[in-house]
């Protein structure tokens, strides 16, 4: 079993992989930019829009990061071919799961409510690896992916380590939607939100990047 990695290692490790494969990365972040706006300027109320947007082309461009900074099971850097076609195989559970933990995340904004947000925030942090696992656990079912992902991340929070790290991660989450909003209210009324869009999509590739290799790393550690 390999040493557990430090976590300054692990940030260096998740960045150095984004700027080798710097052309695919690039790519990538362009075109959800482009299809974050498309959806985002779609007939509907620009509130709905957005929303849209976000809970389409997040976990997308997310998904494609888990699998462009890991490995193959030989150990070889994956293409992409296989990239694009395991991207297009688990996307609709990656989606799904995003939009279950963004329903719940929002619970927390409720007033009042603070002994449940004792409860909840433990939870998010603890379930922040199951669109990881949807995407990069191999050999799974369709009707698999959902429960699979989540009975993965809670077993991996099991783990003292994971779970702190697991917590960081979250709170790198909550402070960048919380600088997000600060950056909007400086932005002109008419590119607020286009902005704040596509700031939010290159903040998801280096949290992407971050989270898939804690993930792989936990699962070194704790298969």
């Amino acid at each position: 079993m390999p040493a557990p990695l430090a976590l300054s290692a692990l940030l260096r490790e998740a960045f150095t992989r984004l700027w080798n494969r710097r052309r695919g990365t690039i790519a990538v972040t362009a075109i959800g930019c482009a299809l974050g706006l498309a959806i985002a300027r779609a007939p509907l109320r620009p509130p709905v829009a957005q929303s849209a947007a976000q809970l389409i082309v997040l976990p997308l461009v997310a998904s494609f990061i888990y699998l462009w900074v890991t490995d193959l099971p030989d150990g070889s850097p994956r293409p992409l071919g296989a990239t694009l076609e395991r991207l297009l195989e688990r996307s609709w559970a990656v989606i799904l799961i995003d939009l279950v933990l963004s329903l719940v995340q929002s619970l927390t904004t409720v007033p009042g409510m603070i002994l449940w947000d004792l409860l909840l925030v433990p939870f998010l942090a603890a379930t922040i690896f199951a669109d990881v696992a949807a995407t990069l656990d191999a050999d799974l079912s369709a009707i698999d992916l959902f429960p699979h992902a989540i009975v993965r991340t809670l077993s991996l929070a099991m783990h003292a380590r994971n779970f702190g790290r697991m917590c960081l991660l979250l709170a790198a989450e909550f402070g960048l939607q919380a600088m997000l909003l600060e950056i909007a209210l400086i932005l002109p009324r008419g590119f607020r939100a286009d902005g704040t869009l596509v700031l939010a999509i290159i903040a998801q590739v280096a949290l992407a990047a971050v989270a898939a290799r804690m993930f792989v790393e936990a699962s070194s550690a704790n298969p």
